[in-house]
């Protein structure tokens, strides 16, 4: 990235800072069923939404039947792929202009969920209206949207573009394999090293991932071998429970923002990727976050205390090497063409670029180098 991009981008993500302070976060309401949901909308005055889901999801169903109840009407979207993006959110937009929608309801996973936003943004900035004044509702079909809508947190990349109403209920949700289980681990592990060797980490988010990562190395693999007593919605080790509130509040990074980029197109759990990309985005950023890395290594048992600090988070890298290996995750994609990088590595360092405070800033040429690790055959 070149010298003038990355005094933007720290601009960029120190005014931001300083605007939390002054303009604290929306919380989201959190409704008990699709019925409330259509109750509090005749309420609002609202006549027709657009509801952005996936043609597998079958709580759909029960949705339309709810607002057709209270004399709701509703679009229906369900071509939720990235691919050919620009086209499809067009015509999405056209749909909600067209029906003359005044709310976006996303129903499903958390790539749908993701899509949906990315639609409210388009039809705020066309129609020239606040972002944060345009009705989103956030339905989730999977534990990992349950969590974080639960906590407000929206997947635009913009924070006013989040749901101002969410339907959490565990009816919806489907039920999750030990591997999704696994994926949604290895996603909070992802985004506490993020938040921990982020330029913004506290004082109080430090302290709380040195006590809980460890929590994560220590019982992940034992859940991974003996999965029993998992329920729908309840898919996570206890001993990681609390972990999964945090990991909402923690900022992004490079790993997350190739990680959606990823699913976007080949519709694995995000967490898959976020686990594969882990260990080459860290071996990336290089001696900028060695010594972070050696004291999170030796909260984990991973590394000693009298380890130098290179020594300390190359050991620690390779314990999540490890663990990704025994835990079948790959250390590449075999789906992965050389051909689509450019497109992803763009995709990726527009979600991140300017916003994502990482220690060192990454341009799309960068993380084109990192997902060619990825790619080797």
């Amino acid at each position: 990235m070149t010298k003038r991009g990355r005094i933007y981008c720290r601009c960029v993500q120190t005014s931001f800072r300083v605007m939390q302070a002054f303009f604290p976060t929306r919380g989201v309401h959190v409704l008990p069923d699709v019925e409330t949901l259509a109750d509090l909308l005749g309420e609002l005055g609202i006549h027709r939404v657009l509801i952005i889901t996936d043609p597998r999801v079958q709580a759909c169903k029960t949705l339309r039947e709810a607002l057709v109840s209270k004399g709701i009407g509703y679009t229906v979207y369900e071509q939720t792929k990235f691919d050919d993006a620009s086209f499809r959110m067009e015509y999405a937009c056209r749909l909600y202009l067209d029906c003359a929608c005044e709310g976006i309801i996303g129903l499903g996973d958390t790539l749908t969920l993701d899509y949906a936003e990315e639609i409210g943004a388009r039809v705020a900035d066309w129609k020239g209206i606040l972002k944060r004044n345009l009705l989103m509702v956030a339905i989730p079909t999977t534990a990992e949207g349950r969590d974080r809508t639960e906590q407000g947190i929206g997947w635009h990349r913009d924070d006013t573009l989040r749901p101002r109403l969410a339907v959490l209920n565990a009816e919806y949700l489907a039920i999750q394999s030990p591997s999704s289980a696994i994926f949604i681990e290895m996603d909070v592990l992802s985004h506490m090293i993020e938040e921990y060797i982020a330029r913004t980490i506290t004082a109080e988010h430090r302290a709380e991932i040195e006590r809980t990562v460890p929590l994560i190395f220590e019982n992940l693999e034992e859940y991974y071998r003996h999965p029993e007593g998992m329920t729908a919605g309840k898919s996570v080790p206890r001993s990681t429970q609390p972990t999964r509130a945090f990991s909402a509040k923690a900022h992004s990074g490079y790993i997350h923002a190739m990680a959606h980029s990823l699913a976007s197109v080949y519709r694995l759990p995000h967490g898959f990727y976020a686990a594969m990309l882990l260990p080459h985005v860290l071996t990336a950023y290089g001696t900028k976050i060695e010594k972070k890395l050696h004291r999170l290594g030796v909260r984990s048992e991973v590394a000693l205390e009298s380890d130098r600090h290179r020594e300390g988070a190359r050991t620690f890298i390779s314990a999540i090497k490890g663990m990704n290996a025994r835990m079948g995750i790959p250390r590449t994609l075999s789906e992965l063409q050389m051909a689509e990088i450019p497109a992803l590595a763009s995709r990726a360092a527009k979600e991140a670029n300017p916003m994502y405070a990482a220690p060192i800033l990454f341009d799309a040429l960068d993380l084109e180098q990192i997902y060619r690790k990825i790619c080797m055959k």
